[in-house]
């Protein structure tokens, strides 16, 4: 949630401030662009603002807002869910029912998430769940029903369910699909789980007065895994596993451009790179130090020589394949 109010087409983007964007603004009047302008996406096209494309602040390329697209006509606050029949324990055995409904979305102070409860039975409900141990951090939503967890889905950071691509059941349903809710229509199903209101409600799939089912022999799905992320990193913005990733060389160098792999692990690999710095303030974040050589180390210039008898205790550094270049130079501080 942004808080914001108004979207704004402004002409004024880049280090050229000709660069034509979108910004989302929480003020009609843009006067203080740093203070007023919550979230920036640099595409002319405004349906290109898809997620990954929005960065916090005004013309910045810094921090991602991954949740946040632009999309034509209004925005739908519910979900509706139909024929999806559960089994669930009661009595030492296990009883069919339908846990179909519309959902309303609510905001739950618990998680600083909404939540999507049944306009029928408050007690149904989908919720947002992070589950943190020693050495993990895992997202889920989890629909509930009767005080029991039905459903779990991943990866839980999506705005809402409906984008979960994985789904683990209660013990009692082994059969159920791991990658759909429930058995969908697409599959010669039933179940119905999309954005919106149920115009109607059918009777479900089978009587809650059957038998209680046998105890199943088989697991359960396993539990839903979260998709795995490389972090953003200097210009690079969060990837999926599997993504390749190029980006110009940033302000400051020189060459073509960057490219990068996000790896199976979250680990970033650098498949090709030949940007080379030009200059720089105090910002050594992309400081590459194979560039540079010590003066103290290798047979140096005669210009080299006459800087190094500045401070004969200092180590310069200077690019290593511009052997005559006089600068730049890098001094190390450290002790």
């Amino acid at each position: 949630e942004l808080g914001t109010q108004f979207l704004f087409r402004v002409i004024d983007l880049g280090a050229s401030s000709q660069q034509t964007g979108w910004v989302l603004s929480e003020t009609l009047a843009v006067t203080d662009k740093q203070g007023n302008i919550s979230a920036t996406c640099h595409k002319e096209n405004l349906f290109d603002c898809v997620y990954n494309r929005w960065f916090w602040g005004y013309d910045s390329f810094e921090y991602d807002v991954p949740l946040v697209q632009a999309a034509a006509g209004a925005c739908q606050t519910s979900i509706c869910i139909r024929n999806l029949a559960l089994n669930i324990s009661e009595s030492g055995g296990y009883v069919m029912r339908e846990f179909g409904s519309t959902l309303e979305r609510d905001w739950d102070n618990s998680t600083s998430r909404y939540k999507w409860v049944s306009t029928h039975d408050p007690g149904l409900y989908w919720t947002f769940r992070l589950t943190v141990t020693s050495y993990s951090v895992v997202a889920n939503w989890v629909y509930v029903g009767d005080g029991k967890d039905l459903v779990a889905c991943a990866p839980g950071a999506v705005e809402s369910p409906l984008y979960c691509t994985t789904f683990s059941y209660a013990k009692g349903n082994p059969d159920l699909p791991s990658n759909k809710l429930g058995i969908a229509v697409v599959d010669s199903g039933l179940t119905e789980f999309k954005m919106g209101v149920c115009e109607e409600t059918l009777p479900p799939t089978m009587e809650p007065t059957f038998e209680p089912t046998t105890l199943p022999t088989l697991e359960p799905t396993g539990s839903p895994t979260e998709t795995v992320h490389c972090a953003k990193e200097f210009i690079f913005r969060t990837s999926e596993a599997g993504e390749e990733v190029t980006v110009e060389c940033p302000f400051g160098y020189i060459g073509t451009g960057i490219t990068r792999y996000c790896q199976s692990d979250g680990a970033w690999i650098t498949r090709s790179d030949d940007c080379s710095m030009l200059s720089f303030t105090d910002d050594f974040s992309y400081f590459r130090d194979e560039l540079w050589r010590d003066s103290n180390v290798q047979t140096i210039n005669e210009n080299e020589t006459a800087l190094a008898a500045l401070d004969t205790s200092t180590d310069f550094k200077y690019l290593s394949t511009f052997p005559t270049f006089t600068g730049p130079l890098r001094i190390d501080f450290s002790v």
